[in-house]
């Protein structure tokens, strides 16, 4: 059902059954208006350009925004029930599927993150940071090995990303391959000097005997 709205002529509208608002050609008044922002599409029908916007958009937003807030808060339950009531319609948009494999990762629920990830690098494959996380989470699960190969199957723009070089040199030191893992630090610092000191309290980087 539209959002509130109001209309500035009471012509007979074009046959467009979406909440819109609609701007007269060749002139600047504003024949009708919607409250809020959403994304839109517009088309002519004779003298009228016709923009239409679906009000479901601009709630899911809003709803969006509120569990990202309560993520950052560590409420995971209320941003699980925001994310709910913006998943109507939009239940595969790669934002609110993102989304709650963040949450699930807060929760520690890494095979239902790992889920939605997997099905997030398949279908957004020039996009890396799922395959951060999917690989994060496999590593969670006791699959390092598995996460060792996930993580350099994303996008080559990962190797541009210091956490990238981190990650893969705690996979590859808790699979004993050492001066693998002794290169990949090596990166991860050049690229962010704040890992060499993250790297001495990291337990997955214990096997390197790492010194201040």
């Amino acid at each position: 059902m539209p959002v509130a709205g109001c209309w500035a002529d009471n012509r007979a509208a074009p046959p467009v059954a979406m909440a819109k608002s609609m701007i007269q050609r060749g002139g600047n008044r504003t024949a009708g208006c919607w409250a809020g922002e959403a994304h839109g599409a517009s088309r002519r029908f004779g003298g009228w350009l016709v923009i239409w916007y679906i009000p479901l958009a601009v709630e899911s937003g809003r709803h969006i925004e509120a569990a990202k807030a309560f993520l950052v808060l560590d409420m995971t339950d209320e941003a699980l029930e925001e994310l709910s009531l913006a998943s109507a319609g939009h239940g595969n948009d790669p934002e609110v599927l993102g989304l709650k494999a963040a949450i699930l990762m807060r929760r520690k629920d890494w095979t239902a993150a790992l889920r939605i990830l997997e099905f997030l690098c398949r279908a957004l494959p020039f996009s890396g940071d799922q395959f951060l996380h999917a690989a994060f989470c496999l590593h969670e699960l006791k699959r390092t090995g598995d996460a060792r190969q996930k993580l350099p199957s994303g996008p080559s723009t990962l190797r541009k990303n210091p956490l990238f070089h981190y990650n893969l040199a705690c996979y590859e030191a808790q699979l004993g391959d050492l001066d693998a893992s002794r290169l990949s630090l090596e990166r991860a610092v050049l690229l962010d000097e704040s890992f060499k000191a993250i790297a001495l309290k990291d337990e997955d980087l214990a096997p390197l005997g790492l010194k201040p």
